[in-house]
């Protein structure tokens, strides 16, 4: 990452001004984790996820209606907390056998199932972080430290107790 951190850099910051102009907000969060997947299978590693929406079209596209406030306080709330599907517990289970482990980082503005997409980083070794409501003047600087944190941070690989 050091011989790199430049160009990651500019990448980052070049990013809003490359989709400044859009409009249209949906994810295939599924089929690009499925895409990395196939590209990184053969030599395992650490997969970094940014997600600010559901995933709502391509592979394990995932529906918004389960945002609903009547439920909670109620029986079935817990309902809410339950993945939808096994498909990202399924894709988990993938990756976790080419040794590959997901962060996952998610900072949307409205609701985003992450009962159903947080299997990901659990079975994986990985981590969730959660930015609800995100706005980058009152959490950019979080965001920042803890991206950098995990692109920077010492990992073993391979590791038998």
């Amino acid at each position: 990452v050091a011989e790199s951190e430049a160009a990651i850099m500019t990448l980052l910051d070049s990013l809003p001004a490359l989709f400044r102009e859009t409009k249209t907000n949906e994810s295939c969060l599924g089929s690009a984790v499925k895409s990395a997947y196939m590209a990184m299978k053969h030599i395992g590693g650490k997969l970094v996820v940014c997600g600010a929406c559901i995933p709502s079209v391509g592979e394990l596209s995932l529906k918004s209606t389960r945002d609903n406030p009547r439920l909670l306080g109620t029986d079935k709330e817990v309902e809410l907390l339950r993945p939808v599907s096994e498909g990202y517990k399924d894709l988990a289970t993938e990756l976790t056998r080419a040794q590959i482990s997901v962060e996952l980082f998610m900072a949307p503005q409205a609701y985003v199932d992450l009962a159903s997409i947080a299997p990901l980083a659990k079975y994986t070794g990985g981590d969730v972080r959660y930015y609800p409501n995100f706005h980058i003047q009152t959490t950019g600087q979080k965001l920042k430290a803890e991206l950098t944190h995990v692109l920077t941070r010492y990992m073993g690989w391979e590791a038998v107790m």
